[in-house]
């Protein structure tokens, strides 16, 4: 497999994933200010930051990483730098970085629904993020 092509099918996850973060953060922004979007239990904790609040920054910080990948993986996509440049490690790094973020916001998004739900999401997210860390690039082709 090419480097292009490699980075071509990176780019069209981060591309996505990252239009989606800022897509519902839009909405979940134009919710919190209707006041409809809160998590009432924790909430009323004081001295802690509004939970709604975080989950958007949340969603800000992983849509920013994942467009930063894109921009970063269209030159190596294109083959014009190569795949183990310093840019093309950075673009993948922010993915990644965005992807994890992603997870954490996605175990927030379903604490007010079902705490079991959210820690079921949160330890298969942790597995997830050690198992890729651990086998990455063990199985080349």
């Amino acid at each position: 497999m090419s480097e292009g092509t490699r980075h071509q099918y990176g780019l069209t996850v981060s591309a996505f994933l990252g239009g989606i973060s800022f897509t519902i953060m839009a909405f979940l922004i134009e919710m919190s200010v209707d006041n409809e979007f809160h998590y009432p239990i924790i909430d009323s904790i004081p001295n802690f930051m509004e939970l709604s609040e975080l989950v958007i920054a949340g969603l800000a910080a992983s849509g920013t990483f994942f467009i930063v990948s894109s921009i970063g993986m269209i030159p190596v996509a294109s083959g014009r730098i190569g795949e183990l440049s310093p840019l093309a490690r950075c673009a993948y790094t922010c993915m990644l970085v965005g992807f994890y973020i992603l997870c954490g916001v996605i175990a927030l998004l379903l604490l007010p629904f079902s705490t079991a739900g959210a820690v079921a999401v949160a330890i298969i997210s942790v597995v997830v993020i050690v198992l890729y860390s651990v086998l990455y690039g063990k199985f080349e082709e």
